[in-house]
């Protein structure tokens, strides 16, 4: 999977994130997670918007879900944070954040060679 901290969003361009959930204690434990798209985009690989994953993990093991998408049309959009939960309490959730889909890029900093080829 290839990693790159996304600074603009893009219509009719595919993007994704990944959860990663380890289990840091000795005994098997199962977790549940709630992954959801941003507002306003579309799945990709799969119908759903919102989903829930039931992850039963043995001692000191880490699993990943990877979530896909894009957006059809530029705008400004919210992503809600995904969340994890053990026997419906949550243990860690997510930032929720807001940013701007644009129709093309928009190059604000020419000034490197890094700025130019991203």
């Amino acid at each position: 999977m290839i990693e790159k901290e996304i600074d603009q969003y893009v219509i009719n361009k595919i993007y994704g994130y990944q959860v990663i959930v380890t289990n840091g204690r000795a005994a098997n434990q199962e977790f549940q997670v709630l992954v959801e798209i941003p507002e306003g985009s579309i799945p990709v690989k799969t119908l759903d918007y919102t989903k829930s994953h039931t992850l039963s993990l043995a001692s000191h093991m880490t699993k990943t879900i990877d979530t896909f998408f894009y957006f059809p049309m530029a705008a400004k959009r919210t992503v809600k944070p995904c969340n994890v939960s053990k026997n419906g309490k949550v243990l860690a959730l997510g930032k929720e954040y807001e940013f701007d889909v644009h129709e093309k890029r928009v190059f604000k900093d020419l000034e490197t060679l890094n700025a130019v080829l991203s």
